[in-house]
């Protein structure tokens, strides 16, 4: 998938950080961190994408969210 796919994979992610109460009370430098990653990760899957948010919503700490980015998984 192109740069479109990306694009919308970027504005999903930034809408979940943004909205979601979970992921929303994140500083800014982690929210950075978390599209970053989600992005480089999906390789174009935005089913992907959802399924890893949806993992870091359960995150309840900081260092669980650490863990979970370290750990995401290549494929679906």
């Amino acid at each position: 998938m192109g740069e479109g796919g990306d694009s919308d994979i970027g504005v999903y992610v930034e809408r979940k950080l943004k909205d979601d109460n979970k992921l929303s009370k994140y500083s800014g430098e982690k929210k950075e961190t978390i599209q970053t990653m989600l992005i480089e990760g999906a390789d174009g899957m935005f089913r992907w994408v959802a399924f890893q948010v949806d993992a870091l919503r359960k995150c309840r700490s900081p260092y669980e969210l650490k863990k979970a980015l370290m750990n995401l998984p290549k494929t679906l």
